[in-house]
């Protein structure tokens, strides 16, 4: 397409909405060059996929068609290729429209205006957006559909709770630093908890690391100076790791104790 010289416009004429023009390639063809390349090259990679009998030529052929679609039309092997792209564009779409996009920083300010458009919210809003498609993705009968919805559920913890942790070092006032100060590792221990029901790892891991940072945060900003209660809590988690280790000659202790008491 670049050689024939067609489709050579410049997108909006601007050659800064040109992915080659951007990268400084030395043959400088436009977006509308590589899409019809892709679209002409589509018949040859169905051809090699019936000729070869391998799904690997379906990869371009997903990344350009519904992957829910294939995998309706029993070509699993074929629309697996598709979910990857669909989950990492999605991660860049929202995360660019989030840093980068300024009206919606504007919006938020103007709809919130204690949030001062500071794109943490949009963060927050993008994690609940994450949870959302999760619970859809779990609602669909695919197997390939439901990795996608854990895929989701991977990011939602870091957005959150990153954004907390931004916030309260980036507060505006005394009482705006005490809030995230507290709702840090309140949320740490909330996400710590939903992970046992469903064996959620990442939500467990990402739990205990800001619950650490929030307590380390509350010793520094809340409690300087005072050394018991960090001591107290580390007992306490000591504890409770070892009851869990001797869950089961502690719960019949407690059921022979209860039976005596009747």
């Amino acid at each position: 397409m670049e050689e024939t010289g067609a489709f050579r416009s410049l997108a909006r004429g601007s050659a800064n909405f040109e992915l080659f023009h951007r990268l400084g390639v030395e043959k400088q063809a436009t977006n509308a060059q590589l899409w019809w390349a892709f679209l002409a090259g589509l018949p040859v990679c169905w051809w090699l996929r019936r000729f070869t009998r391998t799904p690997v030529f379906s990869l371009v052929f997903s990344s350009m068609a519904a992957g829910f679609g294939l995998e309706r039309l029993r070509l699993a092997d074929d629309s697996r290729y598709f979910y990857p792209f669909a989950v990492a564009f999605t991660w860049a779409a929202l995360s660019g429209v989030a840093t980068y996009h300024q009206p919606y920083a504007d919006w938020l300010k103007a709809t919130a205006p204690w949030t001062r458009g500071q794109i943490e919210y949009l963060f927050i809003g993008n994690a609940a957006i994450y949870f959302a498609l999760d619970r859809i993705c779990e609602r669909l009968p695919s197997a390939q559909v439901h990795v996608v919805g854990r895929a989701f559920r991977f990011v939602i913890p870091g957005h959150v709770m990153t954004s907390l942790f931004l916030l309260g070092l980036n507060a505006n006032s005394h009482l705006e630093q005490r809030v995230f100060d507290w709702l840090l590792p309140s949320v740490a221990c909330v996400f710590a908890f939903l992970s046992i029901p469903r064996q959620m790892k990442n939500f467990f891991v990402s739990g205990l690391v800001f619950f650490a940072i929030g307590v380390f945060r509350l010793q520094q900003d809340v409690f300087p100076g005072r050394g018991g209660w960090p001591v107290l809590l580390l007992a306490s988690g000591l504890a409770m790791m070892i009851a869990a280790a001797n869950y089961a000659p502690l719960r019949l202790a407690a059921a022979r104790m209860l039976r005596r008491a009747r």
